[in-house]
């Protein structure tokens, strides 16, 4: 199958965007869209610092 590389895909518009919470270790926004086919809708968004998790599990402990 080859994809009609002249079509971009959906599209999305964002028309306002507004700080929900914020902390010292993420923020979350709420973005007003406007979506291709004209309706409008909400996106949220965490942004956060990237990071890892180490768990020892032994047996069904952790």
């Amino acid at each position: 199958m080859n994809p009609d590389k002249s079509d971009p895909g959906p599209t999305i518009t964002t028309l306002s965007s507004r700080e929900v919470y914020r902390n010292h270790w993420m923020r979350v926004r709420e973005d007003e869209i406007l979506r291709g086919n004209g309706e409008k809708g909400i996106y949220g968004v965490v942004e956060k610092h990237d990071a890892a998790i180490i768990l020892p599990i032994d047996g069904d402990r952790i």
